[in-house]
Formats: C-alpha cells, structure tokens, sequence
C-alpha cells in the first residue's frame, strides 16, 4: 500500500499527477463534491438558523468514493488534499478532512498548473486547510440556500415561477431591463458629411467652432450645407505626434469567456469545459481567476523567448499596473500557458480546432502583455472652408509593430489606422472631388450576448469566474430567456419574475446589493469577519420580509 494518498477532484488531473510521482503515492479523484446540504429542519432549508450550521450528507452516488477513499487514507501515512486553488476546492479539502477522519496526518496541497515542477512544489510547501476560506465557501453555500429556497418558493406561490436566486436573478433583471430599453428605443436621424480629395476622407467636425457630432438632422440641413460650401477649403493646421498602441492585459476568466464568445459564438458552458480540459492536459494554468497578474519564474522566461524571437527591442520595458477591479480575489495569476515550448505550431498539430483556438487567445494575449506596445505616428489635417465649415483627416501610419507582430486585434484598436501617408502643406488650398452626405440613426444599446453580460456581471462585480456558465443555464433551463442569434430575450415568464421581485423585493434584485455580498465573502476568506454574525443578522432581516410576502395578496 502507498504511504501518501494524493486526493484530487478530477480523474484526467489525478491521472496526469500519478504520472510525477513514485510508487509511494497514490493518486484518487473525488469527481467533485462527497457531501451535500441536507434538505431538513425549518423550511427545509438544512441549517440550523439559531447558529447557522449547516447539516451535511453524503452525495448518495458517491458512498463508494468515499468508502474507497477511507480506506486508502486509512493505510496511508499521509494524506495530501491537492483539490482545486479556490473556495470550492478549499471546502472539499476539509470536506474530505471531515468524512476521513485524516485531519491530523492530512496536509493541503496548492498549485496553479498540472506540472511536475508545479507539484512538487507543492508537496515541499505542503500546508493546512485555510479555514477563512472555507468559511467563506461555507458562507455563500448557506446564503445562496437561504435565499434561493425561501425567494423560489414564494415565486412559486406567487406567479408559478421556478426559482430565484442571489445571482441569477441580477442577470435576468439586466436581460429584462436591456430588453425593454431596446424595445422602446426611438431612432433619432443624423447625417455626417464627408469631402472627398483623392483617396481621403475629410469629415465636417465643427460648424462656427461647434461641434456638429449628430447634430445634422436633416437632409434639408444637408442641403442647406452644401450649397453653402465654396469651391476651396484651406489647410489651417496639420498636427503631427507619436502615440502608442493601447497596452493588453492577460486573459482572465471572463475576458477568455467574452473573446471565445464574441470571435468564435463558442457558449460560456462549452468555453469554460475547453479551459478546463486544457488544464487538465497540463497546458494552461488554473483558469478559474480574476488577477492579470503573472508569476515573476514565468514573465523573465517569456521575456527570454520574446528576445530570442523578435529581438529585444520588442519587450516591454515598464511594468505595467493592473487597474483594479471590484471584487478582485487575486488568488491566482492569469490564465497562461504552462509551456512555452508548446507553441502555436505544436497547438495546432496537437489540438482538436476548438482548444486550439482558446489555446491560441491565452498564448498571444499572455505573451502580448510582455511586449512593447506599437508606435505609430499621427497626423490630424484640418481644413476649413469659408471661415465657418472645419473638416479634419485623421491618419496614423506604424512606425514600429511591437506587440502588432503577434497580435493585431481590432478589439484592441481605439481606431483604425490608415496606411498611407499625406502630402499636404500648412496654408495650401484644395478642392473636394465630391462632397459625400451620409444619414445614420441613432441605435439602442444592443441585446446581451453571453459576452457582453459577463462583461457587465464582472464590472458590476457580481458572481465569480466559474459561476458564470451556471448563472446563463439556469437561466435557459427555468424558460426565463431565449437566445436568438446569440443574444438574450426574456421570455413572458422572465419578464414576470422580474416584475414581481421589483416590485416586492427591490433589494434582492439590486445588483450593488449582490456586489456588497461578494465583498462580504471576501472579508470572511480574510479573516476580518465573522460569517455567523453576518447570516444571522441577514437572515432575521430576510425571513421577516418574505413572511410579509407570503401574507401580501399581490
């Protein structure tokens, strides 16, 4: 019998783990969580709600697991709870702690990649289970249960609706709300004007000093414009500076969700089970973070193999610093690759289409974040007619690619950039060929797709990276939303619910209210609050309320 069982939670990393180790390991997956919430006790809600402890089970499918796992542990002279580096994974090493009985021969293991540099780094820096963090998993785990089954089963009674919960309902209240706001949108007509000389296009920007940006309202007032220009234009100023590309971030959860989904309609539930597999393969990094920041080890060996293949003009030479963002853990680097000798030709000889694509997103925005940005150098030619019409060129032409030579995404761009130079001179005149009128309408804010709503949970600093696949299938199993052409229409049902908790429980809904939740959540996995405390008060405050529910007649 081995004398270290290695516990992991899924069976390809535990696998792929067996593989570093000798023959005094053994390595065993749990497949997820053992045990669960019990579903007794007041409302059924599996808590005790004068201490707030909760009442644990095991998952009925995995009593085989764990008599399995009990009696390696058993014979085992140690037990190492190499779980995944998050809350979840946090709480299933204690979990597991509790249910083998190991919690004095048992040691927890952390590391963000399946690499044997990575593990055995671990197992010489093996530690103890965090139990802030467990507490705070244990916290949200409690919250999500109070509020979810109390708030699901008045909807029920109320309108027959299916469920709420602490996120969801935040998301479906943004679908709801975009949805109407685009529904009752109201275009507005606008008109540009655009003289043409040669190849380039002048745009009317100011008339008498005002700018006239959708202030041309009219084909009449188009009219009235061009028949009150001149034949000639003269140039009144031509302003030339250097400026630089806009500097790229490594790839974090939800920015890999949104690029998977905007560049390659892959949905968040099939991009977040592609991450997953190249992190089990040993590929990327763990790709369940918030932080953009990367290990020192691997920044100085990207920098190395930056130099060796574009020279070491290319770095960048100043570190750059993150803004930060609501609600960020930290608690991991961003995704990466774990290998800079897998390269993109070896990706794309060794990756079905869709991991290379995801493969090939982490590898240019990782290695792209290392690199100088591009210097281009702009020119802004303005010309003015009759004293009174201005019109401006802008042109910017590359001067050094930088980071453009691996990655030139337009997404990145603050505006495209044109690539022929300009001949013209201060004081000269010259004619439009044509002078070109072109009528808009304003548009309404578009429809959320997966990509744009993640986008707003994470700046709204609600939820967490994993939960967003969860968040859009609850969503779309409860028939509260449909997808048509990938964005997000509620459903009358959706549109119900979402009236209903307006209107009787506007806070719940309230996406600062969540976002302070996640605050809460982190202050409890640093040790600076007392969870109990916390869910006690909630709870008196939340059940008061949905009993005041259950009595009101709407």
């Amino acid at each position: 019998m081995a004398k270290i069982l290695v516990i992991m939670e899924a069976p390809a990393k535990a696998k792929k783990v067996q593989s570093f180790l000798g023959k005094d390991y053994i390595v065993w997956a749990t497949g997820g969580h053992l045990r669960e919430l019990k579903t007794d006790g007041d409302y059924y809600l599996g808590i005790d709600l004068e201490t707030m402890k909760p009442r644990y089970q095991p998952i009925p499918d995995r009593v085989e697991i764990i008599n399995k796992l009990k009696e390696f542990a058993n014979n085992a002279e140690q037990v190492y709870l190499a779980t995944d580096p998050d809350r979840e994974g946090e709480a299933i090493a204690y979990s597991l702690q509790e249910l083998l009985r190991c919690k004095s021969k048992s040691y927890r293991l952390i590391f963000n990649e399946i690499t044997k540099p990575a593990v055995m780094n671990a197992i010489a820096n093996k530690t103890k289970v965090d139990m802030n963090l467990v507490k705070a998993q244990e916290t949200r785990r409690i919250l999500d249960r109070l509020l979810g089954f109390r708030l699901s089963n008045l909807l029920k009674v109320k309108i027959d609706s299916k469920s709420a919960g602490r996120v969801q309902s935040v998301a479906l209240k943004l679908i709801v709300k975009r949805y109407f706001e685009h529904q009752n949108f109201k275009p507005v007509e606008y008109w540009n004007l655009f003289g043409l000389h040669r190849q380039d296009q002048f745009e009317l920007t100011k008339i008498n000093n005002n700018k006239v940006e959708k202030t041309i309202s009219s084909q009449q007032m188009v009219n009235d414009i061009i028949a009150d220009l001149t034949p000639t234009s003269k140039i009144t100023n031509i302003v030339q500076k250097p400026s630089k590309s806009k500097g790229i971030s490594p790839l974090i959860t939800s920015t890999v969700l949104q690029k998977a989904n905007s560049k390659y309609d892959y949905p968040t539930e099939t991009a977040t089970k592609i991450l997953q597999t190249l992190y089990e393969q040993g590929i990327i990094s763990y790709p369940r973070t918030d932080s953009t920041r990367l290990n020192d080890d691997f920044i100085r060996t990207a920098q190395d193999y930056l130099t060796n293949k574009f020279g070491p003009e290319y770095l960048l030479t100043t570190t750059k610093k993150q803004k930060s963002k609501l609600n960020v853990q930290d608690a991991h680097e961003a995704i990466r690759p774990t290998n800079l000798n897998h390269d993109l030709i070896w990706a794309k000889e060794h990756l079905p289409k869709e991991q290379y694509n995801i493969y090939k997103l982490i590898w240019e925005y990782t290695l792209g974040s290392l690199m100088a940005p591009a210097q281009i150098d702009r020119t802004i030619v303005t010309i003015l007619n009759k004293d009174k019409y201005e019109f401006t060129l802008a042109t910017g032409i590359i001067s050094f690619m930088g980071v453009k030579k691996l990655l030139d995404d337009k997404e990145e761009d603050e505006e495209d950039l044109l690539t022929s130079k300009n001949t013209y001179q201060l004081g000269s005149e010259i004619k439009f060929d044509e002078i070109l009128p072109k009528q808009s309408f304003t548009k309404p804010e578009p429809l959320f797709t997966e990509a744009s709503l993640i986008k707003v949970l994470e700046e709204l600093g609600v939820g967490r990276p994993a939960t967003y696949a969860t968040i859009f299938k609850i969503l779309r199993t409860r028939e509260y939303v449909t997808l048509n052409k990938k964005a997000y229409e509620p459903t009358t049902q959706g549109i119900k619910t979402i009236d209903y908790l307006e209107k009787a429980y506007q806070s719940i809904i309230d996406e600062y209210y969540t976002a302070n939740m996640e605050k809460v959540l982190d202050q409890i996995a640093e040790g600076k609050l007392d969870s109990k405390d916390y869910l006690i008060d909630f709870w008196l405050e939340f059940n008061k309320k949905i009993k005041q529910l259950f009595r009101d007649r709407f």
